[in-house]
């Protein structure tokens, strides 16, 4: 319980993720992910350019509108909320006729963002980032999407995703998205993912921008502690984009059918964003490298001029306090304590030490 509640914890299981149980047999699904016992929901949404149906089914009803879908002049999608039932992954795979070990990958989440094709279906996996509600700005969520004939499945862990614009544009008539088919859908769902992290970006400049701006005026440890947090978010978005950006790169060059000519078209323009967003994300680290570099540096600086003050402080007084320690002991023969003019002289002989060490100090540029 106690790794649970620790943010270092945390962090770790968003980067590294988790992987399957080890020795499982080539094509298990089995869900891998953090939020186990998330129940399975699924939305169908069928459209075409005058018609839009939009519901909730049970699993059994899933599969047989996979079967109708590929008959139909209509484009359907199906959301699958939750990794959790294996047996419903391995079916809805079967009916989109994906490879068994595609299906593993798809339960086996924190998967590097990857592309599979074959003749009559792709699968492409994504890393989607959106916010928490646990003090983190975000974290990385795997997003499936599986494309067949007139068909796209998308496969998520759990509820909320960045795909309530694209819903929006399919419920409104007339929209691009529902005049084209399930290629086209599957290039705005990738769409809103990059988008989505360019909002995130915009999120973490801001706070980049904000700390700059605190640690240059007055610089603590507290700061350092908060670049460092902020260097682990920009690396988790650079682990999410970066290799998004391949993905879309390798997607442009592959030669499946499913993807038509216009629908590459679009494509291209997401991975420029994802381009984009990826050289973002790089400037962003390098200036939080360099910010702290130079808070390093002016707190460092600010302990030697404390150290330097003390140490003038401490030579000023050293002869001070040798001069009075050796007056001060108890000898019964010492001829100065008989002297009329002892004392002033004493302090005679400590200020002129003490303003004659300052004045060099000062003269010297050391102080």
């Amino acid at each position: 319980m106690a790794s649970s509640r620790n943010p270092a914890a945390r962090r770790r299981r968003r980067l590294l993720g988790r992987r399957a149980t080890p020795g499982a047999a080539p094509g298990t699904v089995a869900y891998s992910g953090v939020h186990q016992g998330e129940p399975v929901t699924i939305s169908a949404i069928r459209y075409r350019a005058d018609r839009l149906d939009e519901r909730e089914v049970e699993p059994d009803e899933a599969v047989a509108l996979l079967d109708a879908a590929k008959a139909g002049e209509e484009v359907l999608w199906l959301d699958v909320v939750g990794l959790g039932n294996g047996e419903l992954l391995a079916s809805l795979g079967a009916g989109l006729g994906l490879h068994p070990l595609w299906i593993e990958d798809v339960a086996n989440v924190g998967q590097r963002p990857k592309l599979e094709a074959a003749d009559d279906a792709l699968l492409i996996v994504l890393r989607a980032l959106r916010g928490t509600n646990d003090g983190a700005r975000f974290e990385a969520e795997q997003v499936s999407l599986a494309l067949a004939p007139g068909v796209l499945v998308t496969f998520q862990e759990r509820p909320g995703d960045v795909f309530d614009a694209v819903r929006q544009r399919l419920r409104r008539e007339g929209s691009r998205v529902r005049t084209r088919g399930a290629d086209y859908l599957a290039y705005a769902l990738a769409d809103a993912v990059v988008e989505e992290a360019f909002v995130l970006l915009a999120s973490l400049g801001e706070a980049v921008e904000t700390l700059e701006d605190e640690s240059f005026r007055r610089p603590s440890p507290r700061h350092l502690q908060r670049i460092h947090d902020l260097r682990m978010e920009a690396l988790q978005v650079r682990r999410t984009v970066g290799p998004t950006r391949d993905l879309l790169a390798a997607l442009l060059r592959e030669e499946a059918v499913l993807l038509l000519s216009e629908t590459r078209t679009f494509l291209r323009d997401v991975h420029d964003h994802a381009v984009q967003a990826a050289d973002d994300v790089e400037s962003l680290r390098e200036l939080l490298t360099g910010l702290q570099e130079a808070t390093l540096s002016t707190l460092s600086l600010r302990m030697n001029e404390v150290v330097k003050v003390l140490t003038v402080i401490s030579t000023i007084f050293i002869p001070l306090t040798f001069l009075v320690g050796v007056y001060g002991m108890n000898f019964e023969h010492m001829p100065e304590l008989g002297w009329p003019l002892a004392y002033p002289l004493v302090w005679l002989v400590i200020i002129v030490i003490g303003v004659g060490s300052a004045w060099m100090f000062r003269r010297r540029g050391w102080w």
